[in-house]
């Protein structure tokens, strides 16, 4: 039997359709179920039912892909047994970072990795969605959550604190801000929400505050609203990481500092797909997430947020 069309298989069931495999795959729809149709022929049995909403492994094809898989992992053990004896790590990782941290730190972080792994080649995309990894293509996705996947492994690399910053130039023109009611009249900045309104929810002791605001300004990209925010156009909810910064430079005021604010993402977690044997080079990258961020407190960071938003756009 032929093992490429065996991993054919694991790539199919893996990525939940023939589309997504001939994705992954760089081919064809067409040229996958060709393939898949030769596999079966060389099994003597039907692998997979279609149906026009899902695919669903026959008795055979589950033997098969669970022998598949176990053969792939021996592989890729091998693999990695030559390069240990080499003393070199090698692989491809795709990563996926949020906006703002991937600006402000996330950036060096992966380039210092490679600086030490040259021999690993990263691809990298920015997100703030916590989504299928498969279906995305992503082998480890930095999200800053309070509630990772429940079908994903999810490493928690530290918490993340927020609050609410405007600049000197907005305060100044604006009544004084003692109570969250008095944020009402103020211009928010904010990610895209649902029809344009946002809910921001705080607590201070036994008392909750609960107001809808209409963002005047909404963008995926954090630090394209901090800058905004510096200019005076609006306040916002920042992670500290992202608005310390300006906070020290005199730039930004933290605003209602004996509040919290509920409702966002309150640690960074490095979130891998479960079931899967992590490849040599993922596992160094995890690693190397883990070592750095035990050494840093996000909630300070500081001199590191870029100056020029064009650098992350």
């Amino acid at each position: 039997m032929d093992l490429d069309l065996v991993h054919l298989l694991v790539d199919i069931v893996d990525s939940g359709s023939l589309s997504g495999a001939a994705s992954r795959r760089g081919v064809t729809r067409s040229q996958i179920s060709k393939s898949l149709a030769k596999l079966e022929s060389q099994a003597g049995a039907q692998l997979l039912r279609r149906s026009t909403r899902q695919l669903e492994l026959t008795g055979q094809g589950a033997l098969l892909y669970e022998h598949g898989v176990r053969i792939l992992r021996e592989l890729e053990a091998a693999k990695e047994g030559i390069d240990d004896l080499s003393g070199s790590i090698r692989g491809h990782i795709r990563v996926s970072v949020p906006w703002g941290l991937g600006d402000v730190l996330l950036g060096q972080v992966l380039l210092d990795f490679l600086a030490r792994h040259p021999r690993v080649t990263i691809d990298v995309s920015f997100s703030n969605r916590v989504q299928d990894l498969i279906a995305a293509e992503v082998d480890v996705a930095l999200r800053i959550t309070s509630t990772p996947p429940l079908d994903s492994v999810a490493r928690d690399l530290g918490p993340v604190d927020w609050h609410l910053y405007a600049s000197p130039k907005l305060l100044a023109s604006a009544k004084s801000i003692h109570h969250p009611n008095d944020l009402a009249n103020l211009a928010f900045l904010s990610i895209p929400t649902p029809n344009r309104r946002c809910v921001l929810n705080l607590q201070r002791g036994s008392e909750e505050v609960r107001i809808e605001l209409n963002p005047h300004l909404q963008s995926q990209h954090f630090m394209f609203l901090v800058q905004a925010a510096v200019q005076g156009i609006g306040f916002g909810a920042f992670a500290s990481y992202m608005a310390e910064g300006e906070v020290a430079a005199g730039r930004l005021v933290r605003l209602l500092p004996d509040w919290t604010i509920d409702g966002f993402g309150g640690h960074l977690y490095a979130i891998t797909t479960a079931n899967q044997l992590l490849p040599r080079a993922t596992r160094a990258l995890l690693d190397h997430l883990r070592d750095q961020f035990q050494s840093l407190d996000l909630s300070m960071l500081r001199d590191q947020t870029p100056r020029d938003i064009s650098e992350g756009c």
